[in-house]
């Protein structure tokens, strides 16, 4: 009841914030953009509802710099201001967390929110044919050539402030070149050099790929951050202190990260052709895999009245077994019965 919504009434206290965090948003968009696409635009109140939603994303959370915060409210911060030609490094910056300072508001790339945010747009440009999807898009990718810190560190943070130097997230984000958000950076990169031809994306993705290939782990992984200018690998101890010892750190959080190099230098050298039929089929033409009856009935035997898939188990944070309702084995579920669906016999 804090919360605002479109279809309730304007309440003054009520909270107003859409999220990109997590693919929130923009997973969201996708879909409806996908369903109106799937409907041929037929159904009226959901092209609208498309169309407020990557319209929100263009008109409302995009910087004019090409970058994205975190959190929005239909209002950019008053802070903000132009960005400059390219990323750099703080004079100095505390090992200590200092709070927040509604670091959500700045510029991000925590949880991938480069690439899954270029994927919506280009794919509103594919499902709409309007030329100001496609514009954002390309927005995005040029901030982050922005956004690449310098040459012996060429990758990206989570974070950072309007003068694109890296900054504090929460208290176990600290400033710091960051591999998992770096490798969901490349990707974007990739995506957009197949989309365009433009060969300043390959080169700064190729970039970013041999640097992390330098920072590889004897165990094949990663640190999730990398200290600024001397790349020592940063850790967190379970008091939330900076550390360069990766053993005790806490559980909640992944401060090592799997290595996705490979995969993507073969994205980087694949054909423009080939990647552009990859994303259609994806993102417009999918298909859904072949199933058994066996796992339909399966999945069935489990579902309840409501429709929920109820299994024995126990949540990640509760120690007591019990009923449960697991999102795994719902997205499973629902992709047997999306190829039962779409299969010759069904």
């Amino acid at each position: 009841k804090r919360w605002a919504y479109r279809i309730d009434p304007p309440g003054k206290k009520r909270r107003n914030y859409s999220t990109l965090d997590d693919d929130i948003s923009q997973s969201a968009t996708r879909f409806l953009m996908r369903l109106d696409h799937a409907l041929e635009q037929g159904d009226k109140e959901i092209t609208e509802m498309a169309a407020y939603a990557i319209n929100a994303l263009v008109d409302s959370a995009q910087y004019p710099c090409g970058g994205f915060p975190q959190v929005w409210e239909g209002e950019r911060p008053e802070s903000w201001h132009a960005c400059p030609d390219a990323a750099g490094y703080p004079e100095t910056w505390s090992r200590v967390y200092e709070g927040h300072k509604k670091y959500w508001y700045r510029y991000t790339l925590n949880d991938d929110v480069a690439e899954s945010t270029l994927k919506t747009l280009l794919l509103a440009h594919r499902i709409y044919q309007k030329a100001r999807y496609r514009e954002a898009g390309l927005r995005l990718a040029d901030f982050l050539l922005r956004a690449q810190m310098p040459q012996h560190q060429p990758a990206w943070a989570q974070q950072y402030n309007f003068d694109l130097q890296p900054i504090w997230a929460r208290k176990f984000e600290p400033p710091a070149i960051a591999s998992s958000e770096s490798q969901s950076t490349i990707e974007a990169l990739i995506m957009m050099t197949h989309e365009t031809g433009d060969h300043r994306y390959a080169q700064a993705a190729k970039k970013a790929l041999d640097y992390l290939r330098s920072c590889e782990r004897v165990d094949g992984r990663f640190a999730r951050f990398y200290e600024l200018r001397t790349n020592r690998p940063l850790f967190m101890n379970k008091r939330y202190e900076l550390t360069y010892d990766s053993s005790g750190t806490p559980s909640h959080y992944g401060f090592l990260i799997n290595d996705r190099t490979e995969s993507l230098r073969q994205k980087l050298v694949g054909t423009r052709a080939e990647m552009s039929r990859r994303l259609v089929d994806r993102w417009i033409g999918w298909r859904p895999s072949p199933t058994s009856r066996q796992s339909v009935l399966r999945a069935l035997a489990i579902m309840d009245d409501r429709g929920a898939f109820v299994e024995e188990g126990s949540m990640k944070f509760h120690r007591h077994e019990g009923r449960i309702i697991s999102m795994r084995t719902t997205s499973r579920a629902l992709q047997e019965f999306a190829a039962a669906l779409g299969s010759p016999d069904r």
